[in-house]
């Protein structure tokens, strides 16, 4: 599923949010309810998710729905750029939803760390805590924990894979049924496949840095590159890590191989992942591009017939690929109960349905969505499910994102409070390093420096 844009508040933004108007208030000090109502139940459930995904949402809904009468959910599309200064606002004033979903990890450690959000402990026996905790892939636990304590657990998972046309391929004699397998043979394969028109514009890339760099996708190529972004057994901050420093300059390459400006009016003129027929690598304007598993199910439903297409785990550097996986970044949606909420242990179970951990068989209806990939799970007992095993024999291709999900050199969220801080500035100098703004090693400076200042305040 897409991941639209955040916010980007940093601690002092929630503490002027969380007091506006009302005077400061701490978060801490919200009452929690520990105890479901009489039934039925109605709970309140904030989401970010617009277009097709919210018809996907009310069928999770129904589908709860269907499987229990205790409990009712009412889902509320909350637009994503307003998501935590509403969500806060709610918070401090009393009345915040009892669930909602992140698009990603990154405001979960600042709103654990101000209150705003209740650890599950408070709200399961220890027992089954830990059961959650084990049924987790170490990927997916890892988002929703903050200092050891279990605050949200996944509704769907994504890895980022690259994916190729290939039609493409065969147009410029390479073998349509075999992706890149290092950084060079995706360098020289980009320049194959990049078409120009007779005034030197852009019709089709081969491969595009330039105009993606505020999301996850630029970061993706760190692990492939040695890179990290947070040391956490020594809790310090690595963004100028020498590896990512490196990605960042192989990204860079192409803003000076193809320049900046022609790179820009060729972006300006695409439309955004959620483009249907119109996104860039379903319309053919890019031949290879880094997707989500969601997006096998957009090229049933948006590509034109006979629309061919080949996935692969991002390739590493020539002779630096080994035995401990591929890089990419790893992320999830995650269920969070605000502090505060009126029905947080029947939020509670509706998060731990939507995951899978009551019923596992769950997992098919919100991976597999209209019968089609549409995310990996926070589990691998998830392939065990006979629905999602019958995927895999028709979409071969959804098999990649599994395998990228287990892997140790992908790349999570930091869970530290100024998380989100970190990854909206990572984003704002990455752009303009790819607009050869900066270096590489200025731009990662100048982001290290303002997240250890910011991390200091906490």
């Amino acid at each position: 599923m897409t991941q639209p844009k955040k916010s980007g508040l940093s601690r002092r933004d929630l503490l002027k949010t969380i007091a506006g108007g009302t005077g400061a208030v701490a978060l801490g000090a919200l009452p929690v309810a520990s105890v479901m109502a009489q039934d039925p139940v109605t709970i309140t459930y904030w989401h970010g998710w617009t277009e097709q995904w919210e018809n996907y949402v009310q069928d999770i809904v129904d589908a709860f729905h269907a499987h229990q009468d205790a409990i009712r959910v009412e889902p509320l599309v909350v637009p994503y750029a307003d998501f935590l200064v509403r969500l806060t606002a709610a918070i401090a004033s009393g009345n915040p939803p009892d669930i909602v979903t992140f698009f990603g990890s990154n405001e979960i450690p600042g709103l654990a760390a101000l209150g705003g959000i209740t650890p599950y402990a408070d709200l399961g026996p220890p027992e089954e805590i830990a059961s959650i905790k084990e049924f987790l892939t170490p990927a997916a636990l890892s988002g929703g924990v903050v200092d050891g304590a279990l605050y949200g657990t996944p509704s769907g998972f994504g890895v980022y894979d690259l994916a190729w046309n290939k039609d493409h391929f065969e147009e410029v004699g390479l073998d349509p049924d075999v992706g890149p397998s290092t950084i060079e043979e995706l360098d020289e394969w980009a320049d194959l496949l990049t078409v120009e028109d007779a005034d030197g514009n852009f019709d089709r890339m081969g491969l595009l840095h330039l105009g993606f760099g505020g999301g996850g996708l630029p970061r993706a190529w760190f692990g492939n590159f040695g890179g990290q972004l947070y040391d956490a057994e020594n809790d310090v901050i690595t963004a100028n890590h020498p590896g990512n420093v490196r990605a960042l300059e192989w990204m860079m390459s192409y803003s000076e191989r193809y320049g900046v400006d022609r790179l820009q009016r060729f972006q300006s003129g695409l439309s955004g992942e959620r483009g249907g027929t119109q996104d860039p690598f379903v319309s053919e304007r890019l031949s290879m591009h880094l997707i989500g598993p969601w997006k096998l199910g957009d090229f049933h439903r948006f590509a034109a017939d006979g629309f061919r297409w080949g996935v692969t785990h991002l390739p590493p550097v020539a002779g630096e690929g080994d035995s401990t996986g591929w890089g990419s970044w790893i992320w999830g949606n995650y269920q969070c109960i605000p502090s505060g909420a009126a029905n947080p242990a029947a939020a509670y179970e509706f998060a731990k349905w939507w995951s899978g951990i009551t019923d596992p068989d769950v997992m098919a209806i919100v991976a597999a969505w209209k019968d089609t990939p549409t995310t990996t799970t926070g589990s691998l007992a998830a392939l065990e499910v006979d629905r999602i095993a019958t995927l895999f024999d028709d979409h071969p291709d959804y098999r990649s994102f599994f395998e990228t999900m287990g892997s140790p050199r992908g790349l999570t969220t930091p869970m530290i409070p100024v998380a989100n801080f970190y990854m909206d500035r990572l984003g704002s100098e990455i752009s303009q390093a790819l607009r050869l703004e900066k270096s590489a090693q200025e731009a990662l400076d100048a982001v290290q420096t303002a997240v250890e200042n910011e991390y200091r305040q906490f």
